[in-house]
């Protein structure tokens, strides 16, 4: 589940839209893979304040808390390359 009510209105918010619907089956390991993601992610060796997951087995959407910490251009090509990387 994604709660995006913990997280301020003024978070960032991005959000990828897979090209076929994500079967239920597959649901829980990739929100578990998102999960891991988000809690590892960093921006300039500090720990980003984010989570994410999926919503109608169709988007993929990660969330920060920039009030705590700014993702830089390498952190989000990092993110980029791991919603990539999810096929």
């Amino acid at each position: 589940m994604l709660d995006l009510l913990a997280f301020p209105d003024d978070s960032r918010i991005w959000i990828y839209a897979s090209d076929k619907i994500i079967p239920d089956k597959q649901v829980s390991e990739i929100h578990s893979s998102i999960q891991e993601f988000t809690k590892s992610w960093q921006s300039h060796q500090q720990d980003l304040a984010a989570t994410g997951g999926i919503l109608h087995n169709h988007f993929i959407i990660l969330v920060v808390n920039e009030n705590k910490n700014s993702p830089g251009g390498c952190s989000i090509d990092k993110s980029i390359h791991y919603v990539q990387s999810l096929g």
